[in-house]
């Protein structure tokens, strides 16, 4: 990458950017748009935020407190190396997401009326609430689900001599799979 004097002036003398930053942008034209032109819209936008804050918490409004200050914070954060170091790389990135943001809610806009927004966050209200309510029913059967096959061991594990004791003990298991069976099918189904 070969820079011109003027580039080498205003890239590297005055706002102090780093070799690695202006190896991204090849062209003069990159530079000028990337390095430049968008740092340097967002940067006027904040100051001008800024500047008109700092003369509001100042006491006044005066058109001429407001510039003083604008030029100030702009002059500072040049001169510091702010701008070179991380405003410049951060804004380019930061334009890059704004872009993609806006393209986003502009095709947003054309699919969905702002009309419809509102019916659009009930309906999504309404089916989470059905979520929420189905996760808290399934943790109920769940829990049941073990219940019963704790008893469903406890029951097995249990001796019994007799065959009237057998007997009771199977009418209990087949009672309890039953009822397991139902709590499966009804997790299933939610």
């Amino acid at each position: 990458m070969v820079l011109t004097g003027a580039e080498k002036f205003v890239f590297i003398d005055l706002l102090r950017m780093s070799s690695d930053l202006l190896s991204k942008y090849t062209t003069p034209q990159d530079r000028l748009f990337y390095l430049i032109f968008i740092p340097h819209l967002l940067l006027m936008i904040f100051i001008f935020m800024f500047a008109d804050n700092a003369a509001r918490i100042g006491g006044g409004l005066h058109k001429g407190i407001r510039a003083l200050i604008g030029i100030g914070a702009y002059m500072s954060i040049i001169f510091m190396g702010w701008y070179g170091s991380f405003i410049a790389p951060i804004f380019v990135g930061l334009w890059q997401m704004l872009l993609a943001l806006a393209f986003i809610s502009f095709i947003a806009a054309r699919f969905l009326h702002p009309t419809q927004a509102k019916e659009l966050m009930a309906y999504g209200k309404m089916q989470g609430e059905k979520i929420t309510a189905k996760g808290k029913a399934g943790k109920k059967l769940e829990q049941e689900l073990e219940r019963i096959d704790r008893v469903i061991s406890e029951v097995a594990k249990s001796p019994t001599s007799t065959a009237e004791g057998r007997q009771y003990k199977e009418m209990q298991l087949s009672q309890l799979r039953a009822q397991r069976a139902e709590i499966k099918h009804a997790l299933e189904e939610l």
